[in-house]
């Protein structure tokens, strides 16, 4: 499956790069995708396209990138997307845990924006 596609528009002032997270919440938590340090001339992101310059993150699986949201039939999962306005390029890797990444993503925040989604099959 791909990772969804998107706009964001309205960063802050002083935004010197962005990230953002998709989180089951359902699931304890479960990180499905979280990237930081992308450029703020990004303002669209294609289905299944890593930004250029993006850092990822551990998924729910083990993985570096995204995980595809699977809940079991019949059960509704809520999910969360975060995207974080930073005033600074985060100091994290590929493969970092996804619990450093998004420590690091609300400790950089500048501005914080939010949505969710259900994902019922």
């Amino acid at each position: 499956k791909l990772s969804p596609n998107f706009d964001i528009a309205g960063l802050p002032q002083g935004t010197i790069t962005w990230g953002l997270s998709i989180v089951d919440q359902t699931a304890a938590n479960a990180m499905h995708w979280a990237a930081a340090n992308i450029d703020p001339a990004i303002s669209h992101i294609d289905a299944g396209v890593v930004p250029a310059g993006a850092v990822q993150s551990l998924n729910r699986i083990g993985k570096v990138g995204y995980a595809a949201p699977c809940p079991k039939v019949g059960e509704p999962h809520t999910y969360m997307l975060t995207v974080y306005a930073l005033g600074q390029q985060l100091e994290v890797t590929d493969g970092v845990d996804p619990e450093t990444m998004l420590t690091s993503l609300e400790a950089g925040a500048i501005g914080i924006a939010t949505t969710s989604f259900t994902v019922t099959r």
